[in-house]
């Protein structure tokens, strides 16, 4: 038999603890640069005019042709610029709501610790996203690579934001 009156109440003890408190608030506004990401990924992507996507095949194919047919060069450079764009509303939340460390002395110690964590979280995010969706040809996968790539890249980017990026002084 479930004890029910020790659920609420462990709930509540969770509830209170600083650093699950801090991960809610992360996942809250992961969401909503998630929003952000996956939007202008997708307007950019499926709806400005297709010649947008292949200049960029046509950039990357003349820079390096050895990687045609091995991925999607638009696809992934519009996921690096939707997810550029999106980490802007991530440090900007997560220092002043989800970790409050928004000290004036160390805002550019903490934006480029930010961004160092969000560029390896770029190639993380790309490579996975791009993986995904080339596996899959396209079309098929192209939703799930956006969620995969942002379940694995938030895997990295809460512990090093958390305890590295946005680490308590003391």
């Amino acid at each position: 038999m479930v004890d029910t009156v020790s659920f609420p109440a462990g709930l509540s003890k969770m509830a209170k603890r600083r650093g699950m408190r801090q991960f809610v608030k992360f996942v809250i506004v992961g969401a909503s640069s998630t929003v952000i990401d996956f939007g202008l990924h997708w307007f950019l992507f499926k709806h400005v005019d297709g010649s947008f996507n292949q200049a960029i095949r046509n950039a990357v194919y003349g820079v390096l042709p050895g990687v045609r047919g091995h991925f999607d060069p638009a696809f992934v450079v519009i996921k690096a610029i939707s997810f550029i764009t999106a980490t802007f509303n991530g440090f900007h939340w997560n220092r002043h709501w989800s970790f409050r460390a928004a000290e004036r002395d160390l805002a550019h110690r903490q934006l480029l610790r930010f961004y160092l964590v969000y560029a390896i979280g770029l190639l993380i995010n790309t490579t996975v996203a791009g993986s995904i969706y080339t596996a899959g040809e396209g079309k098929k996968l192209y939703l799930i690579s956006l969620i995969v790539a942002t379940i694995v890249t938030t895997a990295w980017t809460f512990p090093m934001t958390k305890f590295w990026t946005f680490k308590e002084r003391k």
